[in-house]
């Protein structure tokens, strides 16, 4: 919950690479309001998917709801990348068999 919040906001912070004004900017409030999370300020429901949208995680992974880093859609559409769920791109169709005769 709060604390495990807290310890991610940082540590999501951190790896953003924004300054305060930055990172404030994208989820739409003051530099001051980031610091006041850095110290344990709790965002209401439209700052936190902000958030998580920004750093690239999920709101329950912010929350400490889950240890998954990634949002739940995330991995699927990651998935076409490596060929998967497309048998005729693995080269296993009728193309090869008509190019050897």
């Amino acid at each position: 919950g709060e604390e495990t919040f807290t310890a991610r906001f940082k540590q999501e912070w951190a790896r953003s690479g924004l300054n305060a004004t930055d990172l404030g900017a994208a989820i739409g409030v003051t530099a001051g309001q980031i610091y006041d999370y850095d110290k344990g300020s709790i965002p209401s429901a439209t700052r936190l998917a902000a958030m998580a949208q920004t750093f690239g995680c999920s709101m329950d992974y912010l929350w400490g709801l889950t240890d998954v880093r990634e949002p739940a859609g995330q991995k699927h559409q990651n998935r076409p990348a490596d060929g998967s769920g497309f048998g005729s791109a693995d080269g296993d169709g009728a193309s090869p068999s008509t190019s050897q005769r």
